[in-house]
């Protein structure tokens, strides 16, 4: 998962090092995730939110 960011950012800082080498990836991960699910549901035709 981490493979294509890892060191994308280099700073003095090792907590700001973490956030921005897990935390960024991870919130890509979940737009592009919650786009391509949203993608499916569309074409499927499916147009309620599932239920809670």
């Amino acid at each position: 998962m981490i493979r294509w960011s890892h060191d994308l950012f280099t700073m003095d800082a090792d907590w700001l090092r973490t956030v921005l080498n897990y935390g960024l990836p991870a919130v890509v991960y979940l737009c592009v995730g919650h786009a391509l699910a949203a993608r499916i549901r569309r074409i499927q035709g499916d147009t309620q939110p599932p239920a809670p």
